[in-house]
């Protein structure tokens, strides 16, 4: 007989998964310097999405990618 894991170990490879591109994410902002390529929090050069140029491209997915590992690590924890 299968034995079912409980609820939250469906979600630990994903958020794992996202907490490690989000890592690697801010790694490339930083070799890149697109540290200031959304100089404005929480929009972008005053807009909800950024102009389609370098850095801020870079900047504007890795706070989309930050806001997926919040959602999935606060998803884990509310099931633990």
């Amino acid at each position: 007989m299968l034995r079912r894991l409980p609820s939250f170990a469906f979600l630990v490879p994903f958020t794992w998964i996202a907490l490690y591109v989000n890592f690697c994410s801010g790694a490339l902002v930083r070799v890149t310097n697109s540290g200031l390529g959304c100089p404005d929090w929480p929009l972008c050069h005053g807009n909800a999405t950024p102009p389609m140029a370098g850095h801020a491209v870079i900047e504007f997915s890795n706070r989309i990618l930050a806001a997926l590992g919040i959602f999935l690590s606060s998803a884990l924890f509310g099931r633990v």
